[in-house]
């Protein structure tokens, strides 16, 4: 499914830090995007399954705080990989998840290394 007009300023932020959810999504707003913001894997998976985002940003680890469980990050990189115009990126602060993701090809950072605004371009 191609992203329609209207949706291309639109992110989906998938993260379970309230705080840095909080900062994402004022930086998003800032960038003229609108926003969703979810906090589990389940609300992530809905989301990216009844909506076209053009940028999609989520918690390598989502649904494992200081865990190294990516099945989320998979199953969500898997709906989107193949969607035109479509950027993802899971962020994580934990090596060994970074680490699991990269073995996995999915589009991650370290969320210290992390230049949301350049990400939103």
């Amino acid at each position: 499914m191609a992203i329609q007009d209207n949706n291309l300023k639109k992110i989906l932020i998938g993260i379970h830090n309230k705080g840095a959810a909080s900062l994402f999504l004022d930086c998003s707003k800032e960038m003229g995007y609108s926003a969703d913001l979810v906090s589990t894997p389940e609300d992530m998976l809905t989301k990216i399954k009844d909506n076209d985002y053009c940028r999609y940003l989520m918690d390598g680890n989502l649904g494992s705080p200081c865990g190294e469980d990516i099945t989320p990050a998979k199953k969500s990189y898997n709906l989107i990989k193949d969607k035109k115009d479509a950027k993802f990126l899971a962020i994580t602060g934990y090596l060994n998840t970074l680490e699991n993701l990269k073995k996995e090809n999915i589009p991650c950072r370290d969320r210290n290394d992390l230049n949301f605004f350049e990400f939103l371009e």
